[in-house]
């Protein structure tokens, strides 16, 4: 939006103008996109430790053979997240690796 005719004007537009590469609006943007990715894995996590919690409070409750149950489930259930949780990790560490 520069005007030829009034060519100081477009010089101190020019000036002005932000770089085209802005290296801190980059980073602040990476920041951005970790935090919304934080957010989403510590939403999963809680849900996910709200239903272990109500599994156990329910087999517990229940005794004998359901306590058991609820055992089997719970460490499956644990062991499920701890894939999910350690599998993003170790991909991302492998592919550092390669490079």
């Amino acid at each position: 939006m520069t005007n030829d005719s009034n060519p100081r004007f477009a010089e101190l537009l020019r000036r002005d103008a932000p770089a085209e590469r802005d290296p801190v609006f980059r980073v602040e943007v990476l920041f951005r996109l970790e935090r919304v990715k934080y957010r989403r894995r510590l939403s999963a996590l809680l849900a996910l430790g709200l239903v272990l919690a109500a599994i156990a409070a329910v087999g517990v409750g229940i005794g004998g053979a359901a306590r058991e149950a609820t055992g089997v489930v719970l460490i499956g259930a644990a062991l499920t997240a701890a894939y999910f949780i350690a599998a993003p990790a170790l991909t991302q560490l492998l592919a550092r690796l390669r490079n």
